[in-house]
């Protein structure tokens, strides 16, 4: 007897992509073309996929930064570069230069914004989508992990309404997510397009 007559409700399992960089390639992230990405915070594994050299890699430059101390870890890949800059200081440094920006703190830093800086969830959400706006070229793109975002600030703020803040605060379009490659991040995760 075959297992799927022995059981005919088994649960697939799929198949995550090898890297992070071949997951942006099916979700239409990034094409053949040449980029140069932002990554906060910083996540080893996340930028070893993004950055880990290969023949066909489209990743010319991958920035990864937080207020972090640097390890010295990251250093190892040749197109890495660590900075010490938090998201939101970096537009005066980098100055848009970004075609993709992969955020994997988004919840705790709207956190961060309502509590330290006393501000409503509309202005942190506000503050922080300017900031990726800021970050990136034209026509950019940036995924972030939403995360528990409601959890975090214990508001009702659903991936839907995070959306369309990007969609107010851009003029482009997001798209919410639900399946994504992460190996720490809890998803669903949020597509924003610059037009």
């Amino acid at each position: 007897m075959s297992d799927d007559a022995w059981n005919p409700n088994q649960p697939t399992y799929e198949t995550k992509p090898a890297t992070l960089r071949t997951w942006l390639q099916q979700i239409d992230a990034v094409d053949n073309q040449t980029y140069n990405a932002l990554v906060w915070p910083k996540d080893f594994e996340t930028v070893r996929s993004l950055a880990h050299p290969s023949p066909d890699d489209s990743i010319q430059q991958v920035v990864v930064t937080d207020d972090a101390k640097e390890s010295g870890v990251l250093s190892q890949f040749p197109t890495v570069v660590e900075e010490n800059y938090l998201t939101h200081d970096l537009p005066e440094v980098y100055h848009g230069n970004f075609d993709v920006e992969i955020g994997g703190a988004f919840a705790s830093d709207l956190r961060y914004l309502k509590q330290e800086n006393d501000m409503c969830i509309d202005e942190a959400l506000e503050y922080s989508l300017d900031t990726i706006n800021r970050n990136l070229r034209s026509e950019g793109i940036a995924v972030v992990d939403l995360g528990d975002v409601g959890r975090m600030l214990d508001e009702d703020v659903s991936p839907e309404y995070i959306a369309g803040f990007w969609e107010y605060t851009t003029g482009g379009e997001a798209d919410i997510l639900n399946e994504s490659y992460s190996r720490g991040g809890t998803g669903p995760y949020l597509k924003g397009e610059k037009p």
